[in-house]
């Protein structure tokens, strides 16, 4: 009886010594503690993609990713900073894949810095929201970035280069980095230099110049000179084709904003109106004074081939001095334009070197001046063609303790549609890039950005014959033999469990 009842004990201490059950336990073991270490390494992960950009960017241009440039101007912001897109995440998303890449870039700056936030904000769901940004004139899909020190929008429109074919209007490109970029240096910079628009004389206003300075590390600014005076604080005045002429004590203060005490350093931007020429005989003056005069009637232009469109007043410019116009950044192919311009002349001054003027860009020699008095029968070929300034540049030198040379600057251009917003921001013609490259060298300002737009557009990889026959052995040989190999060791190994 002792002995039968003592059998099923040995039995199973037989069934646990048996080399099946051990090498199962440990195949057990060592798969719960695979599934552990996965769902480790899955949570690290999560929190890693969370917080960092573990995200492969395969686009030619690397759309996806921040410029080296923009990851050091990223680095040095040590304050917080809120990135505010206007609009539902998931909708923005959804419109094109140029959205999509704009946020996942604004995502990738509150990556890489923990002191920049990005926010949603719908004004769709909640039209109380622009309420918020009322003195920024924002609208829905704008994107404002702030900081304790400033604001700054950016537009939708600004976000992207626009081309046109037979369907309409088409995204060609994205400018989200560089617009972000820059807003981001606006209102972290302690000092940024001041441009002020003057008002009190009915100017054209110019939206598109302001914008395109304060995306550029500017405080743009108003400033009525009528009745507040010249704000001597400003870097940069601009006199936007006023219909009333200047009275002697506002040229004056002009000339001492310029003078600034013996400093220098001040810049003004006059942009001309062919409909106010000859009405302004003060303003007229004060340019004489720095070798600038404005003409009357308008440039046409005679070779269809330097005409935008149909309108031979629209016309394509040259660049004139190189100092201001050799190292212009991604302008491969573009060229300046201007509309509806005066005849301007470049006068002898006989200061010397202390002040001169110089052509920034001209016409062909193709153009010819339409008299104002000029009927419809008016015949383009009876005046004389040539090439004539479309912008010049009076300039006044100083010696500064008897090391260095100090300037000001009035720059002129024929007209106001130079610095039009819809020039501006068209992807064919320079006038942007020429105008901010040419205030950052008269005020030697050195934080211009080169962040150069960037396309979506499908490229194929390049790969070679021999590359493509590895590949093709690699997935068609290769990598089968290896899984079968490991699945005929496995079947062996656990026949002999």
């Amino acid at each position: 009886m002792n002995k039968k009842e003592t059998q099923p004990a040995k039995t199973g201490r037989k069934h646990f010594n048996r080399r099946s059950f051990k090498y199962g336990s440990m195949a057990t073991a060592m798969t719960a503690l695979f599934l552990v270490v996965l769902i480790i390494v899955n949570v690290i992960c999560t929190l890693l993609v969370e917080r960092f950009p573990l995200k492969l960017d395969l686009t030619g241009e690397k759309a996806f990713e921040l410029t080296e440039q923009s990851r050091n101007i990223l680095d040095s912001v040590d304050i917080p900073v809120t990135i505010t897109l206007l609009a539902d995440e998931t909708d923005f998303v959804a419109i094109d894949d140029y959205t999509a890449q704009a946020n996942e870039m604004l995502k990738n700056y509150a990556r890489l810095n923990s002191n920049v936030t990005v926010n949603y904000e719908d004004p769709i769901a909640d039209p109380n929201v622009l309420n918020k940004y009322n003195d920024l004139s924002a609208s829905t899909s704008d994107i404002i970035v702030s900081s304790e020190k400033r604001s700054v929008k950016i537009s939708s429109n600004d976000l992207f280069n626009f081309s046109q074919n037979s369907s309409g209007y088409y995204i060609a490109s994205s400018n989200v980095e560089r617009c972000v970029t820059s807003a981001l240096l606006s209102v972290t910079s302690e000092n940024p230099p001041i441009a002020a628009f003057l008002e009190g004389h009915e100017e054209k206003a110019l939206s598109g110049l302001e914008n395109l300075l304060r995306l550029n590390n500017f405080e743009v600014v108003s400033n009525n000179i009528a009745s507040e005076g010249l704000n001597t604080d400003a870097s940069i005045l601009v006199i936007s084709a006023p219909s009333r002429d200047y009275t002697l004590e506002e040229l004056s203060a002009l000339d001492s904003f310029l003078y600034n005490g013996g400093e220098y350093g001040k810049v003004v931007l006059y942009f001309a109106d062919s409909t106010t020429a000859g009405s302004l005989p003060n303003l007229e003056v004060f340019l004489n004074d720095w070798g600038i005069a404005t003409g009357e009637g308008t440039v046409y232009e005679t070779d269809s081939a330097n005409v935008i469109g149909q309108n031979a007043y629209f016309t394509r410019l040259q660049y004139g001095d190189e100092d201001y116009s050799g190292d212009l950044p991604d302008t491969d192919g573009l060229f300046p334009v201007i509309n509806s311009a005066v005849p301007l002349t470049a006068l002898e001054l006989g200061g010397g070197v202390s002040l001169r003027s110089k052509t920034l860009l001209n016409f062909y020699d193709t153009s010819a001046v339409r008299p104002v008095t000029a009927t419809d029968s008016w015949d383009p070929t009876s005046e004389e063609t040539g090439t004539r300034p479309a912008a010049i540049m009076g300039m006044t030198t100083s010696i500064k303790d008897n090391a260095y040379s100090i300037h000001s600057y009035v720059v002129a251009f024929g007209s106001y549609s130079f610095a039009d917003a819809s020039y501006l921001e068209n992807p064919s013609y320079s006038n942007s890039e020429y105008l901010l490259h040419l205030c950052n060298q008269l005020l030697n300002k050195d934080d211009s950005l080169t962040i150069y737009a960037k396309s979506l557009s499908s490229s194929y990889l390049d790969v070679t014959a021999q590359q493509s026959n590895l590949i093709w052995i690699l997935f068609a040989f290769v990598l089968p033999a290896m899984i079968l190999v490991y699945g005929v060791y496995v079947f062996i190994r656990r026949r002999h469990l």
